[in-house]
């Protein structure tokens, strides 16, 4: 164990205790804490910062059967076609249709802080952040607090930064593989929640959800990746699986690591739609896996508003659905002290 970094036991306890972990209190939890302990350890972080036993996921209502343009857009001016062809077509999709590679592209010609200006008045609500191309951890020797320059996931940062100061509601996301190394998986959820609470307390909203994007994992390395991210990242509500709707057995083992939400049934991407028949199958497969685990389907919009639950056979009203709002921004000692760096390093 390095000099100066508690025991396994004590970083756990500080987790329980609801206390914010430092950077390199959580890397050594990813070395040293076995499955069991991030288990216990991310079901309270769940209990705590969304409690109940209610599991959500978006149900998507219809297919889109025609799109004005067939291929990714390629300007701005594409953008705004997309968003008010979907607004007078099929409005559902117009509030989330575009990708940060999307953004990226259409800023090579605007300053991407009006691309989201005129975007959002036009109608775009929601910057998915689960981009696998932008998200690849690379391999970096710098400190949490410097990121690896002239990458990707730079770029994405940048985006989400934006985005969040033009008022438009944001997920988080993360590649991990096999073989990402808990000092990089580590310093990626870092970045996340340093955003996360200069936009909290900047603007009063941030990220909506955070989710792991597996990529040549085995199950336990996924738990695992999923876990820390729930331990680690206290500012986020909700905690989403990928992936993995046609795995029952994985599926219900994630909600015992933290995880409240589920993602999207349906259509995916607006340019890969599922049929109806095909989503209404999985959906009912989905709430029979959350119903066995013990636990309740609620229904909810892209804006994780919860609609209705599926406590029985029939539908409930919620109460007012929880909002990144209602998280305060938690700086610790050691961040408020570096604050002005860490801002700095994250958000340029």
């Amino acid at each position: 164990m390095a000099i100066g970094i508690p025991s396994t036991a004590h970083v756990l306890d500080k987790a329980a205790a609801g206390e914010r972990l430092y950077y390199d209190e959580m890397v050594h939890l990813a070395q040293t804490a076995d499955l069991t302990q991030l288990s216990e350890a991310a079901t309270v972080a769940r209990q705590r910062h969304n409690p109940g036993q209610h599991i959500t996921y978006l149900r998507r209502h219809a297919t889109v059967q025609a799109i004005p343009i067939n291929h990714a857009p390629a300007t701005l001016g594409d953008g705004l076609a997309l968003i008010d062809w979907l607004h007078r077509n099929y409005s559902p999709l117009a509030a989330d249709c575009l990708r940060p590679t999307d953004l990226l592209r259409f800023a090579a010609h605007t300053p991407l802080r009006d691309v989201l200006r005129q975007l959002a008045a036009a109608g775009l609500r929601l910057v998915p952040g689960d981009e696998p191309d932008l998200l690849r951890l690379p391999a970096c020797n710098s400190h949490c607090y410097t990121p690896c320059a002239d990458q990707p996931v730079t770029a994405w940062f940048r985006v989400m930064r934006e985005a969040l100061k033009a008022g438009l509601d944001t997920t988080a996301a993360a590649v991990v593989t096999e073989t990402t190394a808990p000092e990089d998986y580590v310093r990626h959820l870092h970045r996340i929640r340093i955003l996360q609470d200069y936009a909290l307390r900047t603007h009063g909203s941030g990220f909506l959800a955070f989710s792991v994007i597996p990529e040549q994992m085995s199950p336990i390395a996924h738990m695992r990746a999923v876990a820390l991210a729930r331990i680690f990242l206290d500012n986020i509500p909700y905690h989403q699986v990928r992936s993995v709707h046609h795995n029952p057995a994985l599926l219900a083992s994630a909600f015992s690591f933290g995880v409240d939400d589920v993602g999207a049934i349906g259509i995916t991407t607006l340019y890969d739609a599922s049929t109806p028949a095909a989503w209404a199958t999985l959906e009912t497969q989905v709430q029979q896996t959350i119903r066995a685990a013990g636990l309740f389907p609620a229904r909810r919009d892209y804006a994780y508003n919860i609609l209705n639950t599926l406590e029985t056979d029939t539908y409930n009203e919620l109460s007012a659905p929880i909002s990144s709002q209602d998280y305060p921004v938690r700086l610790s000692l050691q961040e408020q002290q570096r604050e002005p760096v860490l801002f700095q390093a994250c958000l340029n």
